[in-house]
């Protein structure tokens, strides 16, 4: 399955028959520009205020947040954002072939183990343990957001069911009063 990225004017394929034409020049230019936004932003020091922050820049680059959601989440969360990083994960995104929701979560704790790289003196081993780490607690948060989602839809549903019966108890008891009248 090839998911497509849409950037606006740029269309970002997680294929390798594409990479080739990705246009990381414009994708990193918009990456910089929201790096200064985020940084800018008088609240971004105040933690009550990041989701706030996240959702206003996630609203207002939107197809760039969908895209790369935890490279946004760690710029405002965590304020940290480095270019270099961003464009190795860039080569290894643009080769991705990206067939489920795990291969994009595995895709996205790349960027977190590149800034690790780039911060820390490390061997291959504490990177690899890293990686591991990034990725287990990633597809755990998916796991509970999808079980949230679960039981949201399901309570929802009963919440519609207690709805419709008690109108179904409201006219039935209408029509008895009205045989009862007549």
């Amino acid at each position: 399955m090839t998911e497509n990225y849409v950037f606006s004017e740029t269309t970002v394929k997680s294929n390798t028959n594409y990479a080739k034409s990705l246009p990381f020049d414009e994708i990193v230019l918009l990456s910089n520009k929201i790096w200064k936004e985020v940084k800018s932003n008088p609240d971004i020091k105040d933690e009550k205020k990041s989701e706030e922050i996240y959702y206003s820049i996630y609203n207002k680059y939107h197809d760039f947040g969908s895209s790369f959601p935890i490279i946004l989440r760690w710029m405002v969360q965590m304020k940290k954002y480095s270019e270099k990083a961003f464009k190795k994960f860039l080569r290894k995104y643009s080769n991705a072939d990206i067939s489920s929701k795990k291969d994009f979560l595995i895709l996205q704790a790349e960027y977190i183990v590149y800034l690790y790289e780039e911060n820390k003196h490390y061997d291959k081993k504490q990177v690899n343990t890293y990686r591991e780490f990034i990725i287990k607690q990633l597809l755990e948060e998916e796991e509970e957001l999808k079980t949230i989602e679960e039981e949201l839809k399901e309570e929802i549903n009963n919440i519609d069911a207690e709805k419709r019966n008690r109108l179904y108890e409201y006219i039935k008891s209408e029509i008895e009063k009205n045989k009862v009248n007549q």
